[in-house]
């Protein structure tokens, strides 16, 4: 994949020297692409989400129930606010989604108890409901990276293979699908 991006650089180079007139004729024009092959989607099992989210508390863990049990992206998570989660209907507003358009996500009962308990502890914390869901308590600000949180949780669950948090998307819908 990497081999295939840096040809398609250079063939963009050598296509705008001939658009420009530096050059007659792209050098890289017959140059196939190596075909790549799509790893397969990783999801954690049952017993993986079991350790996963009993090695995590707090934000993290609201955070990590959430996307597991709805399958949202990590900035549309970290992009909610309190007026995108109805606890009552257990429906998420996605409105910052990667297509710009807005959708709605049903909550699970697991994942709204985690945001009625983290919204209850945020009001004590905070000093009342932050406008976004997930703001560090210490500054108020909306939380920008988990990466660093979220590798110390896979290791304390003794997940050691690559892990990313978009896996936590994969997780969603395999789970989903298991349970039919």
């Amino acid at each position: 994949a990497s081999i295939n991006r840096e040809l398609c650089r250079i063939k963009h180079m050598f296509g705008k020297a001939v658009e420009w007139g530096y050059l007659e004729k792209n050098p890289a024009e017959r140059i196939k692409q190596q075909r790549e092959y799509p790893r397969p989607a990783d999801y954690l099992s049952r017993d993986e989400i079991r350790a996963v989210l009993a090695a995590c508390e707090g934000v993290l863990q609201t955070v990590l129930i959430v996307a597991i049990y709805t399958g949202l992206r990590r900035g549309e998570l970290l992009s909610l606010s309190w007026q995108d989660i109805d606890l009552e209907r257990r429906m998420i507003t996605v409105r910052n989604s990667k297509n710009h358009e807005t959708r709605y996500v049903p909550l699970c009962q697991e994942a709204a108890d985690a945001l009625g308990k983290y919204r209850s502890w945020q009001t004590r914390e905070v000093g009342g409901i932050a406008s976004h869901v997930f703001v560090n308590p210490r500054t108020g600000e909306p939380y920008q990276n988990l990466r660093r949180g979220f590798a110390t949780v896979l290791k304390r669950a003794g997940i050691v293979r690559h892990f990313t948090f978009h896996g936590l998307r994969h997780t969603a819908a395999s789970q989903m699908v298991m349970a039919g």
